[in-house]
């Protein structure tokens, strides 16, 4: 439970970094290049030891899963940022949160994690964790936002909802198939050095400058990044890898928790639909996770 909260949390973290930038004025590609750098010191800090230890893991035939994935990464953080100019940041949120629809699948269907269990309660309380996050999402009407671009009308948020469903998809199969526990802290470092590495050929393609400032941003972007992701795997193998509850419980917990962040730091102000929002989303985790609850209790 500890990882499920600490991974809530860092995510609390991304979202109120991303926040920041607007406010600050800070290059969101820039930062974001500079947060992949952060993660990878970060990881190579921290676990330096455990990671020369299992630094023959870069021997395995399956080492280009991570490296691919790190691409991935770094493309979806970018598209992501695209979706939020072009559309707003609800777009953006809700097409990224929705994508657990595909790890959640790939788990029932296709990977068979524990998929005996998943009744009709849970598929109910998959449903209404989607409608949570879509009514948690809504905002305030901006006049001043464009929020649909005929260009872009579908290809992005399609994109960007792929995209993230892969990622987490694939998180779930190396946590569960390839690594062991002690290899855990060197899989984020391989996916985050990269894509660090991915956008760096991204940031010299587009002539960017990076300032002081977006190497601050990047800084307090990355910490929190790089353990979002050392936590979802633990998270996961606190769940024997079951990503179709993992991750309705871990998006439902993301968008509730930013949005009383959001209620909390920036004063923003609730509307009907995110208040009952909210009251789903607890009805959704309670749905998705009841067997677990009356284990815990009986």
């Amino acid at each position: 439970m500890i990882y499920l909260l600490l991974t809530i949390l860092m995510n609390i973290g991304l979202f109120l970094s991303f926040r920041s930038f607007t406010k600050f004025g800070i290059n969101t590609l820039n930062a974001i290049v500079i947060n992949y750098l952060v993660c990878v010191i970060t990881g190579v800090l921290l676990y330096g030891r455990t990671i020369q230890a299992n630094i023959q893991i870069l021997s395995e035939p399956w080492i280009s899963f991570p490296v691919i994935l790190g691409v991935f990464f770094m493309a979806t953080f970018y598209l992501m940022a695209l979706t939020t100019q072009k559309y707003n940041v609800a777009v953006a949120t809700i097409t990224s949160k929705m994508s657990m629809l595909i790890p959640v699948l790939f788990g029932l269907y296709v990977f068979h994690f524990d998929n005996a269990r998943f009744t009709m309660l849970n598929f109910l309380g998959l449903a209404f964790a989607v409608l949570s996050i879509v009514l948690c999402s809504r905002r305030r009407k901006d006049n001043k936002t464009r929020i649909w671009d005929g260009k872009y009308l579908l290809f992005l948020p399609a994109v960007v909802f792929i995209a993230t469903g892969c990622i987490d998809t694939s998180i779930n199969y190396i946590n569960a198939y390839l690594i062991t526990p002690s290899q855990k802290p060197l899989i984020p470092v391989i996916v985050f050095l990269t894509a660090f590495l991915a956008g760096i050929i991204l940031l010299l393609a587009k002539r960017e400058k990076i300032r002081i400032k977006d190497v601050i941003g990047g800084i307090y972007l990355g910490i929190p990044n790089f353990f979002s992701l050392y936590f979802l795997m633990f998270s996961l193998t606190w769940l024997n890898n079951n990503g179709a509850v993992l991750y309705p419980i871990l998006n439902v917990g993301i968008i509730v928790s930013s949005t009383l962040a959001s209620l909390l730091i920036f004063k923003e102000k609730l509307i009907k639909p995110n208040i009952i929002g909210l009251i789903l989303s607890l009805v959704a985790i309670f749905l998705i996770s009841y067997q677990d609850i009356i284990s815990y209790f009986s």
